[in-house]
């Protein structure tokens, strides 16, 4: 079997495992993918199966690869994805606000330039559930 064959295989696989529900297997996968290939989508799907399998360091590395690659390859909204979505991941897995909100900021500063769309409102979403998260934190540490 060919590399390029190969990899399609990779491909189907770990999408057909991901509508599937069987999200080990989409891992496993992935991960495949992502060693074969280095791209950034196969880093992303990784990090999207991790994420449903609560594997909080696989999600980590994956999606952190993913927003490298992304930004290397020039995909400004997918490293703008890929920083939401870090933003969401350290503020739901590791509690850290402070890190969330840097990771939301990278990707407003990727995103301004661009015409609004899906990945702004996206944003918006996340920085409101940040800032909610925050005023419910203070409302605690005074109660």
């Amino acid at each position: 079997m060919s590399k390029a064959t190969h990899i399609e295989q990779l491909q189907k696989t770990a999408r057909t495992a991901v509508e599937a529900g069987e999200l080990e297997r989409a891992c496993a996968a992935y991960r495949e993918l992502a060693d074969a290939t280095n791209s950034p989508e196969a880093w992303e799907g990784l990090g999207l199966a991790a994420w449903w399998l609560q594997d909080t360091p696989t999600m980590l590395d994956a999606r952190l690869k993913a927003y490298r690659l992304y930004r290397e390859t020039g995909a400004v909204v997918a490293a703008a994805r890929m920083a939401i979505a870090l933003g969401n991941d350290f503020l739901d897995f590791r509690g850290d606000a402070a890190v969330a909100n840097g990771w939301f900021k990278r990707a407003r500063r990727l995103l301004e330039p661009l015409p609004p769309s899906a990945g702004h409102t996206r944003l918006l979403v996340w920085e409101a559930r940040l800032a909610q998260s925050a005023r419910w934190q203070r409302g605690v540490a005074r109660a």
